[in-house]
């Protein structure tokens, strides 16, 4: 045993020693046609480019025939299994329809799977004292008299026109930045209760609920004491 796999090892070294001649003699030939290595080796790379273009299409055609062969293999398969299984899913599928419940919309009374039918019957439902973010009809409440474009104009310039919360620009909105007071009294309009926000977080800010008097008020007085020294007691 261990003769014959020292000659099958012989055999072997001597092919590739072999290999190898015959490789050099080769590449002694082609390279004897170019003037140096450099030379040789750009011929070289453009000879292997030209093969790999000429044979694109026919790889590509080979590529789609087997994509498509795969597909049909696969939707064939998938096909004979829901042939052999029918019943089963027709039973599945009862059971489904059973379990899912149509309910009737609340505003205008037709079929719908959830409280609404669309965005429509949604809007009128969720308005008014049915909405979740009700906060007793504030935005009914009248603005003082000092409450102007002036005075909101003055808000902005004060805080460079930028954002409390995402400290970007006014111009790249496209629009002018909204005022907001800080402890959500409209009456209470003056300069340290007020703060500006672009149109996004204004209206994370008024629809926080508690939350607004609880994190966000505390922050902006924090913040505005910091850059212009009021005093909040």
């Amino acid at each position: 045993m261990g003769y014959r796999l020292e000659n099958r090892a012989g055999i072997r070294a001597s092919a590739r020693e072999h290999y190898k001649q015959n490789n050099k003699e080769i590449n002694e030939k082609q390279r004897g046609k170019y003037q140096d290595d450099a030379c040789y080796r750009n011929n070289k790379i453009t000879r292997s480019r030209e093969h790999h273009t000429s044979n694109l299409d026919e790889i590509n055609k080979r590529r789609k025939i087997h994509r498509d062969n795969n597909k049909k293999e696969i939707n064939g398969k998938k096909m004979e299994h829901y042939y052999n299984n029918k019943e089963e899913y027709k039973v599945k599928n009862k059971e489904a329809y059973k379990k899912k419940k149509i309910n009737k919309c609340v505003i205008c009374g037709t079929g719908a799977n959830d409280r609404f039918c669309g965005a429509k019957c949604q809007g009128i439902g969720m308005s008014g004292k049915n909405s979740p973010h009700w906060q007793g009809g504030k935005s009914f409440e009248p603005y003082p008299i000092n409450w102007t474009a002036r005075f909101k104009r003055q808000i902005r310039k004060r805080d460079t026109y930028l954002c409390a919360m995402c400290n970007r620009h006014q111009d790249e909105f496209n629009r002018s930045h909204c005022v907001h007071h800080i402890d959500g009294d409209k009456l209470n309009t003056t300069e340290k209760n007020c703060i500006s926000l672009c149109v996004r977080h204004h209206g994370i800010v008024e629809v926080s609920g508690d939350k607004k008097y609880t994190f966000w008020m505390p922050k902006f007085q924090k913040m505005l004491s910091k850059l212009y020294g009021y005093n909040y007691e």
